[in-house]
């Protein structure tokens, strides 16, 4: 940005041939840096905090992996066990018609919960941080806001897979209670009389069981997902300090030029001295220094001799209709 309001002080002082204005650009300058500082500052802390859990991230998932696992293991053969007690005590049209409604639940739950797998998409990881002559405060600050709520969406999306560390082995250690519960209700009884609520629980189980690691393979797979979000973060984070120092700038130019149209209308007099010493220093023969028009120049030259009225007054004449 290089467009520099021109102030009232740009000349005053110096005879009016000096332009000063650039002080003003480099003062502007100056507060669009510091912002911009001052918001990479408030990023940083957070950025280093995401940092430090992808660097551990590796030895803290593989061994929830590990803990999950045996849960996991464990859970399959409890599960194993109630489907052998159940699947003669239930009808194939029940099994059948329990499978189609276990879908279409677990379907609409990843719907709601955004499905699972990598939640970085690296279509919407695009940030611009550069800034044209076009921009103005209010384009910017609505470029800004865009990016945050991006930058906001996929720092969200860091901290769960992030904290999966926690949530894996407790989501498996759920899933091998609920199952050790399950075979104690089969096996109770009443199991008799809740043959189809037992199926779809097991059914329920099993498939909890295949999503247990939210769409990811091997660790690495988790890993690379992380790592797509940080940066994806990271690159926003970088986008919106530029933006804030840029809109700062321009917030700065534009109180610039507020005060030095209020200045102008303060003292106008003044202001027409600052131009007439700017362009007037000479005094140009008559009727060819300020591109006037010949009329308003005679009007000029006969209210100097005092043969005329004031300058302009044919405007104010009203016409009788004589």
């Amino acid at each position: 940005m290089s467009r520099t309001p021109q102030t009232q002080s740009d000349h005053a002082g110096t005879g009016g041939a000096c332009d000063l204005g650039a002080i003003d650009d480099l003062a502007c300058s100056a507060t669009g840096i510091k912002r911009q500082a001052e918001k990479t500052e408030q990023q940083l802390a957070r950025l280093t905090e995401f940092k430090d859990r992808f660097n551990s991230a590796r030895a803290d998932y593989t061994k929830a992996r590990e803990t999950a696992g045996a849960d996991a293991e464990a859970a399959a053969r409890t599960l194993k066990q109630v489907y052998e007690q159940l699947r003669c005590r239930i009808g194939a049209e029940d099994k059948h018609c329990l499978k189609r409604a276990v879908r279409q639940v677990f379907a609409e739950i990843r719907d709601c919960a955004g499905g699972w797998g990598c939640c970085a998409d690296e279509c919407d990881c695009e940030f611009d941080p550069s800034v044209g002559d076009e921009d103005t405060v209010a384009s910017l600050a609505a470029r800004i806001a865009q990016y945050e709520a991006q930058v906001e969406r996929e720092a969200a999306c860091f901290t769960r897979l992030a904290g999966e560390k926690d949530a894996l082995p407790q989501r498996a250690a759920r899933i091998n209670a609920d199952a050790t519960q399950l075979l104690a209700d089969v096996a109770g009884p009443d199991a008799g009389k809740n043959v189809i609520r037992l199926w779809a629980q097991l059914l329920v189980l099993r498939r909890r069981l295949e999503e247990l690691y939210r769409g990811f393979g091997p660790v690495s797979a988790y890993l690379d997902c992380l790592c797509k979000v940080l940066l994806c973060v990271l690159k926003g984070s970088s986008a919106i300090a530029v933006l804030e120092g840029a809109k700062a700038k321009l917030e700065c130019m534009d109180a610039l030029r507020k005060k030095a149209c209020e200045e102008k209308q303060t003292d106008s007099a003044a202001e027409v001295m600052e131009v007439y010493e700017r362009l007037c220093r000479e005094c140009p023969p008559k009727g060819t220094g300020d591109g006037g028009s010949a009329e308003e120049d005679d009007e000029d030259e006969e209210w100097e001799e005092g043969t005329g009225g004031w300058p302009g007054s044919k405007a104010l004449t009203v016409d009788s209709g004589d």
